[in-house]
Order: structure tokens, then sequence, then C-alpha cells
């Protein structure tokens, strides 16, 4: 009996022994202060750098091991492709991109205050989140220039915004990203940055604008530079695009008759019937025929047809000129050697001359059947007018 209860205080001792043991060897868990996750760690897999997280006690002791983590997307959900593996954020290549927030809470689960941070994910990203930095060149060529210019560092998965401006009397000729053509656009924006890239600006010389016109292809010299001031401004005609105005190019009958109708204020006429097969109501000359044959402008080429298309020919401008003005009678000392007798146009190239409209393609000719050009034309306009 004796040595029953012997071995049973025994026991017991060495179980008291073993249970102060154990509870001084029990160390207490600091608490949680700071989290952070560093976007510049080691290599990672993907030949980038991988996230580190590390937690923080108040000491400024790194105590990640002690620590329970979760991680929630933007709606607070617990992501299964996103999570913490050996100290770093391991995200699946279907994760779904967006910012994540990543919390530690100490094991003795005390509250941390701010112990939380916030990281993103990239667009199938896959393995550690990767923040390396890539190298954008930027050149420009003589003639402009490319904002921001020379080499920039960007951060994997941001965007860069580049533009790009021509010099006076230059216009962009084309841009290339990673030596291939984009065309010769104003504005260029790598979208999620994830290699190294290049941009070259290219640029090529551009006529001078008018100051007064806008357009390339007038200049104060020219002959016509009053009357096409004049026609822009009173609406008669623009340019052909917003910077030329195409002096040289011909005119059709369609257009010429467009330009007198709008040199008279674009009247509405609605009492003549349409006689030409090759006139319809949806094209924008049609309301410019119907005036033309009203006023007696112009008869049309036959009973049925008017060739609106068809060059219009200098004979033909200054006789709907003369009939647009009421067929005024006017004598002028003609030297003309193409002018023959009886042409239906005579009388208008008599009034013409007399009236400065024209003085012929040289002091012997007046050379009717030539195509009229934009520039004639709006200058005979713009001389009968004034």
């Amino acid at each position: 009996m004796k040595r029953i209860v012997s071995l049973l205080l025994a026991l017991m001792t060495v179980c008291s022994m073993a249970v102060f043991s154990a509870s001084a060897a029990e160390e207490e868990l600091p608490t949680v202060v700071s989290v952070k996750v560093d976007l510049a760690g080691w290599p990672g897999m993907y030949g980038g750098t991988v996230a580190v997280v590390y937690a923080y006690d108040a000491d400024g002791n790194d105590i990640f091991s002690k620590v329970d983590w979760s991680i929630t997307d933007e709606e607070g959900q617990e992501p299964s492709e996103v999570y913490i593996r050996n100290k770093g954020v391991w995200v699946d290549p279907d994760a779904k991109p967006g910012y994540y927030t990543l919390k530690g809470t100490g094991r003795d689960g005390r509250a941390l205050g701010e112990a939380y941070t916030t990281f993103p994910v990239l667009q199938g990203s896959g393995g550690y989140i990767s923040r390396e930095k890539h190298a954008i060149t930027a050149k420009a060529g003589v003639g402009g220039s490319i904002s921001p210019n020379g080499t920039s560092s960007i951060t994997n998965g941001n965007n860069q915004n580049y533009t790009i401006t021509a010099n006076n009397g230059y216009k962009i000729a084309d841009v290339l990203v990673d030596g291939k053509s984009i065309g010769a656009v104003a504005s260029y924006k790598f979208v999620k940055v994830q290699t190294a890239h290049t941009i070259e600006a290219r640029f090529a010389t551009a006529p001078m604008k008018d100051p007064d016109t806008g357009f390339s292809d007038i200049a104060k010299s020219d002959y016509f530079y009053d009357a096409v001031k004049w026609a822009v401004g009173s609406k008669v005609t623009s340019g052909l695009t917003e910077t030329t105005f195409g002096p040289q190019e011909t005119c059709t009958r369609a257009q010429t008759v467009t330009f007198l109708w709008r040199a008279a204020g674009s009247p509405q006429t609605n009492s003549v019937d349409n006689p030409f097969t090759d006139v319809k109501r949806s094209d924008y000359y049609y309301q410019a025929v119907l005036w033309a044959v009203a006023n007696n402008v112009t008869n049309g080429v036959s009973a049925t047809s008017f060739d609106p298309n068809v060059t219009v020919q200098r004979d033909q401008v200054v006789t709907f000129l003369w009939r647009a003005s009421g067929k005024p009678a006017a004598k002028a000392d003609l030297a003309f050697s193409d002018l023959a007798d009886g042409a239906f146009y005579a009388d208008a190239v008599q009034w013409a001359v007399a009236h400065g409209i024209t003085t012929g393609t040289s002091s012997t000719t007046f050379a009717p059947a030539d195509g009229c050009t934009r520039a004639q034309i709006v200058t005979f306009l713009y001389r009968s007018k004034n």
C-alpha cells in the first residue's frame, strides 16, 4: 500500500513539473502593428519580382510566422486563386484582376488596428505578383517632338501615354511602335505594360498654312487670293479639305452652277419642273440647277441632259455669269484669235473683258474650250460681284 501511494505521489510531482515547464516555455505572442507587401523581393518564377509579405510588431520585428493571414477581393470575398504561400502572395492565372486586401491577425487573436494592406493583381498574371519595371524608349525625328522623350521606366501593368507634335512647317508622317507602323497618329497609349517597348515619331515637311484662309495651297501673292477669301467667307465654296483649297482643280458644271446659286443667296426654286434625267432630287446641286433653268442661266446640254459631272469650259462659265447678271450689253476691244464670230458666248466674253472679269489666257487667246479651274471660277465670281 505504501508502495502504491509513493508511486502516485511521484507521478503527480512529474505531471505538475511538466505543466509548469510548458507554461514557463510558452511564448507570449506579440501584437501585429503593421503589414506590408513588398513588390521588390527576390526573383520570381516568371523572371519578374515576387511579392514578399511582412508583419511587424511594435518593436519592428518581423513576426510573419506568428500571424494568421486572410486575403479578400474588392467585394470582400476570400478568393481561392490568391493566397499566401512561402511568405509570398501566390496568384493563379485565372485570378480575377483588381485590388486585394491582405490582413494579418496575431495567433492570440488580438486586434491589429491598421495592420492590413492592398495590392494589385493583373489579368492572367499567374505565379507570384510581379511589379518589375520595363523600359520604354521614345525618340522623335527632325520636325517635331514626342513627350515624354527618352527612356522611361514603367512599372509592370501600368499604362503610359505619349503625345506626338509636329513643328511649324512639318506634319506627322508616321509613328513606329516596336518597329511597326501605326500611322500618323498624334498620340499613343501603352496599356498594361508587360515588357520593354520602343516608340519613334517621324515627320515630313508640310506647306505652311495661310493664317487668314487656313489653306496651305493659297498664298497672298496669288491672283486669286482675295477671291478665295471672299468665296469661303461668303459660303460660296469651302476647301477640298480642311487645309487645301485645290485652286488648280477643274470644276464640273454642277459645281459651277452651285457656286453661282450660293452667290445669289441660295434661293429655293419650286416653280420649275426638273427637265433633266441626270439630275436627281437627292443631288447637292438639285436646287442650283433648277435656279439656273428658272433664271435662264443655262438650259443644259440638251432638253433632257445637264451633264453635271462634265468639266465646265471657260466659254460656259462667262456665259453663265453674264446671263445671271441679266445679259448686260458691253463692248470691248478684243484681239482674241480663237473667238469665233457669232459664237453663243461672244457677248458674254465682250462683257467679261469690259468689266475686268477676265482678260483671256493671253493677249490674243481666250481659250473658250479649256476647262475652268476653281481658282478661275471664284475669281470671275468675285470680280463680277465687286
